[in-house]
């Protein structure tokens, strides 16, 4: 049998994030709390190989940059002050282990 729990990390709008996880770690939801964007993963914390995982947010209309050999990956929207303000969590797609 097999542990799993669930981490949560935050992300500010605009912020380019770098969290290391367990290199199977499932992407469970995004929603606005406390003021800032929040992650969830299912993850198995005594998983010996991890992966730096890089995440950006963006807002709606803003510019996005998409490097060519690094595509993003949508995962969700969070929506802040009655869906006044909608920010767009996106994963890059050069994970990298961890030494």
């Amino acid at each position: 049998m097999s542990t799993r729990s669930i981490y949560k990390f935050t992300i500010k709008p605009g912020e380019r994030k770098t969290i290391d996880l367990p290199v199977d770690a499932g992407f469970l939801h995004t929603a606005w709390q406390h003021d800032t964007c929040a992650i969830w993963f299912l993850v198995d914390p005594m998983a010996s190989v991890r992966y730096a995982y890089t995440f950006e947010v963006f807002g709606t209309g803003w510019e996005i940059n998409i490097p060519n050999n690094h595509p993003l990956s949508y995962l969700g929207t969070c929506l802040a002050d009655d869906g006044d303000h909608v920010w767009h969590v996106f994963e890059h797609s050069s994970r990298k282990p961890c030494l």
